[in-house]
């Protein structure tokens, strides 16, 4: 997911002001796909493209390292792209900031995992939402949705499809 939105927001000229990287989480996979370059790690996309980061030793996105490292930061939202099933807590969301996370489903319908699963199943196409995230699991407040056709290639939903369309509605809010 993270790959994918920072190429997209590479080939957009839209970068963030700042990231702050989990390098406790490296074993994500370096599946080739069709949709964007799903081998280069996201810590040498950032380097590369010079945005200020924070590089923190741990998979943890609620560690007290993360929260603290939100805090001293003048932003007001982060885009979260942490590792899949992982859910902010009460303490991370009580930090001051907003978390926008786009959503592989139409919310409020598609919640949970593998929702792009459950939309080609119903629907046979899938969908992506923006929303911000609140302290009950995809209920937050929804920025936009954006339907997009079945993939013609099934094999690469996980890591390529569904971390494509979710970047492509993040380029578009």
């Amino acid at each position: 997911r993270t790959r994918a939105y920072l190429h997209a927001m590479i080939s957009d000229d839209l970068l963030p002001a700042y990231a702050v990287v989990l390098a406790g989480n490296r074993n994500s996979p370096t599946i080739r796909v069709p949709y964007f370059d799903n081998t280069t790690p996201s810590l040498e996309l950032i380097r590369r493209m010079d945005i200020p980061h924070l590089v923190l030793d741990t998979d943890d996105v609620n560690s007290s390292d993360v929260i603290n490292a939100l805090q001293v930061r003048p932003e007001s939202v982060f885009v979260y792209s942490g590792p899949g099933g992982a859910i902010l807590r009460k303490e991370i969301l009580s930090t001051g900031k907003r978390f926008m996370h786009v959503h592989s489903g139409l919310l409020p319908r598609f919640r949970g995992s593998t929702t792009v699963y459950y939309s080609l199943l119903v629907q046979g196409k899938c969908g992506a939402s923006a929303f911000f995230l609140d302290r009950e699991i995809d209920t937050g407040p929804i920025i936009a949705t954006q339907v997009y056709p079945a993939p013609a290639d099934r094999t690469a939903i996980d890591h390529g499809y569904d971390p494509y369309i979710r970047s492509d509605l993040l380029m578009r809010v």
